[in-house]
């Protein structure tokens, strides 16, 4: 199975911070962040593999094949999360 990425949504499944991860002033249980699995790369910066903050209001979220995916667009991300 694979999915593809329509009308400017980003698909993305749900996202954890390792552990000790030195530097994060956040809580490790929070739910609004994201690692992207596909992006319509035409108009969006994002590709996969990227972590995202993002607004949980402006997402939505479904299971496939037993997997937790979460599909947005880009204006309900907050930041992209460089150095995890």
């Amino acid at each position: 199975m694979d999915l593809l990425a329509m009308s400017n949504y980003i698909i993305c499944k749900p996202y954890s911070f390792p552990k000790g991860q030195s530097g994060l002033i956040i809580d490790n249980n929070t739910d609004c962040f994201a690692e992207v699995v596909k992006s319509d790369a035409v108009s969006t910066e994002f590709k996969e593999g990227d972590i995202v903050w993002y607004d949980r209001a402006g997402a939505s979220t479904c299971y496939i094949a037993g997997n937790k995916y979460i599909a947005f667009k880009e204006r309900n991300i907050i930041s992209k999360i460089i150095g995890v």
